[in-house]
C-alpha cells in the first residue's frame, strides 16, 4: 500500500476517537486483515496468519490447513490463487504438525510478492498441534485516506478501536524524518513515548523495543509536540510502537533510505 517503490517521503497518520470513547494509543495494529486459530495465546490464538499489506484488498486472501492423509512427511506452502493451502506434516493420517512448524513453512517462502506471513504463541514455543481447518477469510482489513497524489495515508480510527503501532511495509530500509502530534486535552501527566521494536517473521511483536523519543504531557502544556529532521532508521521487520494514553493524532513522515551520505 505505502509508496516505497517510487523512493520519496511519505506520510502515515493515526487519529482516534476523541468523545464519545476511550480510545488511545496502546501500540495497537489497525487495518491489517488477520486471522487467529485455535483458541488462546495473548490474541485469542495459537498460530496466526497476517497479511503483509494493509488495505481491504487483503481480506480477500483465505487460508486453508489440509490433512493429505497417509504419510506427509512435511508440512508444505502453496498459494493457489487467493487460497493459501497449508499441507500438514502427517503420519498414518494422524497430524503431526505443530502451530511453528506451519509458521515457519509459510515464512520459508521469502518472496517479498507472497501475502500471508505466520505466527505461533512463542509463549508455550509453538508446539501445539493443529488441526485440518477449511478456508476461511482473513478480515480486519481496511483502508485509509489516501490523499496528496498518494503520498498521505490517514487512518481514521472507529470509537473504542485504539491505534499506535506503526509498520511501513518495508522491504528496505527506511528513515523516520518528522514526528508530530497533538492531544486535545491533558487532564493529568501523562507519558508519551515511541518505541522502535523488532517484529517476528510473521510480524508480531518480539520482546525487543527500545525507546527513541518520550515526555511527559502535564496539564497546561502546550499540547503539541513533535521533532523534525530526524534519521532513524528502521530496518525490514521494525516497527514504531506509540504510547500515550489519550486519544489525538500522531503522524510520521517516512521515507526509503538511500544507502547514501544523508543530506
Amino acid at each position: 500500500m505505502y509508496t516505497l517503490s517510487n523512493g520519496t517521503t511519505f506520510l502515515v497518520q493515526q487519529l482516534t476517537a476523541a468523545t464519545p470513547g476511550t480510545s488511545m494509543f496502546d501500540g495497537s495494529d489497525y487495518g491489517r486483515a488477520s486471522l487467529a486459530l485455535f483458541g488462546g495465546g495473548a490474541a485469542n490464538g495459537r498460530l496466526w496468519f497476517r497479511a503483509k499489506r494493509y488495505g481491504a484488498a487483503t481480506n480477500s486472501l483465505f487460508v486453508a490447513l489440509i490433512n493429505p492423509g497417509g504419510n506427509y512427511p512435511a508440512t508444505t506452502v502453496t498459494l493457489n490463487g487467493a487460497i493459501l493451502e497449508v499441507r500438514l506434516r502427517c503420519v498414518s493420517g494422524a497430524i503431526t504438525a505443530t502451530a511453528k512448524n506451519v509458521a515457519d513453512a509459510v515464512n520459508a517462502i521469502s518472496t517479498y510478492a507472497f501475502p500471508i506471513v505466520a505466527d505461533y504463541d512463542r509463549s508455550t514455543g509453538g508446539d501445539a498441534l493443529v488441526s485440518a481447518v477449511s478456508s476461511t477469510a482473513l478480515t480486519g482489513g481496511v483502508n485509509p485516506r489516501i490523499e496528496a497524489a498518494s503520498q498521505q495515508f490517514k487512518w481514521d480510527l472507529p470509537i473504542n478501536v485504539n491505534g499506535g503501532f506503526f509498520y511501513f511495509e518495508q522491504d528496505v530500509p527506511v528513515v523516520i524524518r518528522q514526528m508530530g502530534a497533538r492531544f486535545p486535552t491533558i487532564a493529568a501527566p501523562t507519558l508519551f513515548q515511541i518505541w522502535q521494536v523488532n517484529l517476528t517473521p510473521g510480524l508480531g511483536l518480539y520482546e525487543e523495543a527500545v525507546p527513541v523519543f518520550q515526555r511527559t504531557l502535564d496539564v497546561g502544556d502546550a499540547d503539541n509536540i513533535g521533532f523534525s529532521d530526524a534519521r532513524i532508521p528502521l530496518l525490514p521487520y521494525q516497527a514504531l510502537y506509540v504510547e500515550c494514553a489519550l486519544p489525538g493524532i500522531i503522524n510520521f513522515h517516512v521515507r526509503p533510505d538511500s544507502r547514501m551520505p544523508y543530506p
